[in-house]
């Protein structure tokens, strides 16, 4: 019994070491370490409830093509793919205007943060705000050669500070744009 238990932990451990892909569309996808679970609108309203206070997030706001929403642990994530116009006079410039932009809007919200990074050759703009009960970690990155954006968010209650930022460092680390 002892020996089928072992054998049974070191299976599981051994699947979830390789980690899980998440084909977000036909844009791009991220490798995650631990179990990931896609998300209802009513598990993401329940969520709202349980760990936000019902603050955040508005299952409205995950209803758009390309976007998946799933839980890791006891975060919420959202990542959604667009396309910029051909004639977008300078992709590798949209994160700074993004972020110039949102700067503006949010400049003065107690806790506000805001700064654009460089993980594995890929640039990111990532914010982070409080929001009622809860706090949100947005992120943005732009592949200028094919106008392909990607838009994520890791919403969290404040005890799940530590969870979301790992998260959001593995989810950038591990994340490509697919060729189109």
């Amino acid at each position: 019994m002892k020996k089928i238990a072992l054998l049974l932990t070191l299976i599981i451990s051994t699947i979830t070491c390789f980690g899980q892909t998440i084909e977000v569309s036909q844009f791009g996808s991220t490798t995650v370490s631990r179990p990931t679970v896609a998300a209802s609108s009513d598990q993401i309203a329940d969520y709202a409830k349980r760990k936000l206070h019902n603050k955040i997030p508005n299952p409205s706001f995950f209803k758009t093509p390309n976007t998946k929403v799933f839980s890791i642990g006891n975060v919420l994530v959202s990542i959604t793919f667009g396309t910029l116009k051909k004639n977008y006079p300078n992709p590798d410039a949209w994160l700074n205007v993004a972020q110039t932009n949102l700067d503006g809007i949010f400049r003065g919200t107690p806790n506000y943060t805001s700064s654009i990074e460089t993980i594995n050759n890929k640039r990111f703009y990532i914010n982070c705000i409080e929001l009622g009960g809860g706090k949100m970690i947005t992120f943005y990155s732009v592949n200028s050669a094919t106008l392909t954006t990607m838009h994520g968010s890791i919403q969290y209650a404040p005890e799940d500070e530590v969870e979301a930022k790992t998260t959001l460092k593995e989810l950038l680390h591990n994340f490509k744009f697919k060729v189109q």
